[in-house]
């Protein structure tokens, strides 16, 4: 029997079997989808949920690197040319206090000012001892260095230069017995008590009103610590190698644990917007550039529809379009049923899900599947009545075959079967 043969009326297949009507039903329509009964929805752990209207939170884990506070970086230069006599700072890396010395240097320039200064406290001239001092302090000589000149009234031959700050060496381009400029940076400072931390967002990743959302971060060393920041700063430019855009916060690190160059786990959390349609990431059906979810119509039945999402919040999507509030959808399971409502052919068909699942409920369609029923019914009747009397036919022809004659014997058969002395014939060796 060919399954793929039909016809519009009661009759014979081209094999001259005889055709079993189909009566119309619910399930056979593609508005209404797929029907699973409670059984078979326990067994598969089918779960609805609810679509609902609610303010999401928009948490996003994206990554980022801690670095030294730029803006607080510091860069020595000398004030006169010389020769730097001796290190007191071995190689980068190294920390420093405030007012630690760094190097010595010996300058021509240096041991003239001094000079000056001896030769007007000689004088007693208030004046040039006024325009020594100052010149001294313009030249970067401390204040102690200054004080001590006057009461030794000796000349000293090298100068010490001292930290601004405390901090990490992170520049030292210069070596004992090179000769220095105002324009040589000498060593390059920067202060560990406050960090930046830089945060990469990949291009395709929308997170709206950024200004306004919350920072915590996380490193994986110390995993139970968790560190809060506010956005401070964000690059209008994307980086040029790694294609994302960045932001900046400013991290407190009075406590010394975090150390620049470490990487970190950001979680960007932004505040509760207006409220929106939403159902439970779960339930999402992503198939290419396709979403879907599994939408139980008004019937019981099960239907694939195609929805527009908007923002991703992890456990929760936006929905634009293509549900509404109220509305359930199957959360676990879905994709068995997905693949069992022939998705694509029914898109085309029906064009509107919703719709189609709404006019399956119609007092019109309900009436109209009852006629199909009975027309069918109908067409079921005549074609039994038919068949009766095609055998009531075959019956009476079959009997008057079969009479008796005198000193004959008929056996009736099927046709196309085999009688007894048609047997003993085909037995019955050639003489």
């Amino acid at each position: 029997m060919d399954p793929n043969y039909r016809r519009n009326a009661p009759g014979k297949s081209p094999m001259g079997m005889d055709l079993i009507p189909v009566y119309p039903s619910s399930s056979d329509t593609a508005a209404s989808g797929v029907r699973i009964d409670a059984d078979t929805q326990h067994n598969l752990g089918l779960k609805l949920v609810q679509a609902t209207r609610k303010s999401l939170v928009l948490e996003k884990q994206v990554y980022g690197e801690l670095t030294y506070a730029d803006n607080q970086r510091l860069h020595i230069h000398p004030r006169v040319e010389g020769w730097v006599e001796s290190l007191a700072v071995g190689t980068e890396g190294d920390v420093v206090k405030k007012d630690q010395t760094l190097l010595t240097l010996y300058s021509p320039v240096l041991v003239n000012a001094q000079e000056e200064l001896l030769l007007a406290l000689q004088q007693n001239n208030a004046t040039l001892i006024n325009a020594a001092k100052a010149r001294l302090r313009a030249l970067g000589v401390a204040s102690d260095v200054r004080e001590k000149l006057e009461q030794t009234r000796e000349v000293n031959r090298t100068i010490s230069m001292r930290s601004p700050t405390a901090g990490v060496v992170t520049g030292l381009p210069i070596r004992e017995g090179m000769f220095v400029t105002p324009s040589t940076e000498v060593l390059s400072i920067a202060p560990v008590n406050t960090l930046w931390l830089l945060v990469s967002i990949p291009q395709g990743l929308t997170i709206p009103d950024l200004r306004n959302a919350s920072l915590h971060f996380s490193v994986e060393g110390l995993p139970d610590r968790i560190w809060h920041a506010a956005v401070d700063t964000i690059y209008p430019e994307l980086h040029a190698s790694r294609r994302t855009r960045q932001l900046r916060a400013v991290i407190d690190n009075t406590e010394g644990a975090l150390a620049p160059g470490m990487y970190v786990t950001v979680t960007i959390t932004q505040a509760p917007q207006h409220p929106v349609l939403s159902v439970p990431s779960a339930s999402l059906i992503r198939i290419g550039d396709d979403a879907r979810v599994v939408l139980q119509c008004d019937d019981g039945s099960f239907k694939s529809v195609v929805v527009t999402v908007g923002r991703d919040v992890g456990f929760d999507v936006e929905i634009l379009a293509g549900l509404e509030a109220g509305d359930y959808v199957v959360a676990s399971a879905q994709f068995l049923i997905d693949s069992e409502s022939s998705k694509r052919s029914d898109f085309l068909r029906t064009g509107d899900t919703r719709e189609a699942c709404k006019a399956a409920e119609s007092p019109q369609h309900s009436q109209q599947s009852a006629q199909s029923a009975q027309s069918a019914q109908s067409a079921q009747s005549a074609q039994s009545a038919q068949s009766a009397q095609s055998a009531q036919s075959a019956q009476s022809a079959q009997s008057a075959q079969s009479v008796e004659h005198p000193g004959h014997t008929h056996e009736t058969r099927a046709p196309g079967s085999c009688s007894r002395d048609d047997d003993a014939r085909a037995v019955r060796p050639a003489t």
